[in-house]
């Protein structure tokens, strides 16, 4: 009978998965070539699961286990007071966004709570079936981006009917490919540990580059620097040379290059340099909401933020959250980390993964707010996790 259920809930969870996909491409595909479509059809079976891993945890969960859901409750409660503070703004529309951007930051606690009350023996079963089914979309997704290269077809482009560079696939925002995208590699890279494998990861890799993103490029840095480290500690130094060295060689070809592939990039680095195309802005967002808190905000939003986050997002996601949710906000999610991630580490890929994810979202910001993007890294972060668990396990078995 326990199998049985288990069995249930690895269909479901496989399920899921793939319609969540499906709704996000049928979505794509109407706002590209539909003037006139429901543009939160793909958030549809994201509220469905949502409410009913809520149920689940709720029904079956005790205090102890979904305490990450009250601690978010508190700090969205005390973010809605701040913001009502700051604005003194009670208009329905108004209310009803920043109630909307505030709740998507419920995601990653409901959906590690619901793993959580579901036991251990029912999350490693699901986490595994869902490893082969992450490699299948990456593959579905590399092939249409191949596609997309060759055709030019705007329904695969991550910046659609613009000049900007990028291949996103199947994938129905630009960011969540390039999380989707970082994660596969990061899996492909602890999977595939031999040489019959290479030609996954290459495809993957060149994928990956396609995409078009920064954080795509930073991520990929990342594991050279680290790869580098770990086998040459003594030629690292060497290696965060050469790049620097060539940059100042030829900086105005280089920055030539990433001028162009910005829109008005030459205006931009006119007028504020080169830190605005490589952050795409975002250094001036930071200041412009630096200079509204520092004049608008009271103890109160130190504390627990209030921002209106259509109006002050800067896509540095720590800072974004400082903004909507304060001081208050910043600790609940250290502890949902440091409980959930740092202090389940088994392995130095597994903290790895974990830095380099963190380092890339903290330069690119929509990340605890994506359904897919926290999903897809989850998953990847606790398959590596249970592998790590087990190739230690195996390890102490044949000392003892």
């Amino acid at each position: 009978m326990r199998e049985l259920k288990q069995n249930l809930l690895i269909k479901i969870a496989i399920c899921s998965f793939y319609i969540v996909i499906l709704f996000d491409f049928i979505t794509k595909v109407l706002l590209i070539y539909s003037n006139d479509t429901f543009s939160k059809f793909s958030f549809i079976p994201k509220v469905v699961i949502l409410c009913t891993m809520l149920f689940v945890c709720f029904y079956l969960g005790t205090k102890q286990k979904i305490k990450f859901i009250i601690l978010y409750t508190l700090m969205f409660f005390f973010a809605v007071l701040a913001y009502l503070n700051l604005y003194l703004d009670f208009q329905l529309k108004t209310l009803y966004k920043q109630l909307y951007s505030l709740l998507l930051y419920s995601y990653p606690f409901i959906l590690v709570s619901f793993f959580n009350v579901i036991g251990k023996n029912n999350r490693r079963a699901i986490i595994l079936s869902l490893e082969k089914h992450i490699l299948i979309i990456g593959v579905i997704s590399s092939i249409l981006i191949f596609i997309g290269l060759i055709t030019k077809i705007e329904l695969f482009r991550s910046y659609s009917f613009s000049n900007r560079f990028g291949y996103n696939g199947i994938f129905l925002k630009t960011s969540e490919a390039s999380y989707f995208y970082i994660c596969l590699l990061l899996l492909c890279l602890y999977l595939f540990n031999n040489k019959y494998k290479l030609l996954f990861i290459i495809s993957t890799l060149l994928s990956s580059l396609l995409v078009g993103t920064k954080v795509v490029w930073l991520s990929i840095f990342l594991i050279i620097l680290i790869y580098s480290f770990k086998k040459y500690k003594k030629t690292t130094a060497i290696f965060l040379l050469i790049p620097i060295t060539v940059y100042f060689n030829f900086r105005q070809k280089i920055d030539s290059y990433l001028i162009e592939l910005w829109p008005r990039g030459e205006i931009l680095y006119n007028e504020n340099g080169i830190i605005t195309i490589l952050t795409s802005t975002r250094d001036i967002l930071l200041e412009r909401t630096i200079l509204f808190s520092k004049e608008n905000w009271s103890f109160i939003n130190y504390l627990f933020g209030g921002n209106k986050y259509w109006l002050h997002k800067v896509e540095f996601e720590f800072i974004d959250l400082f903004f909507l949710f304060g001081i208050f906000g910043i600790i609940i999610f250290y502890l949902f980390l440091k409980n959930r991630f740092i202090n389940r580490l088994q392995g130095s890929f597994s903290k790895y993964t974990l830095i380099i994810i963190l380092i890339c979202a903290f330069f690119a910001g929509n990340f605890f707010k994506s359904f897919l993007s926290f999903t897809v890294f989850y998953l990847v972060f606790e398959i590596i996790i249970l592998k790590e668990k087990k190739l230690l396990y195996d390890k102490t078995s044949k000392i003892k």
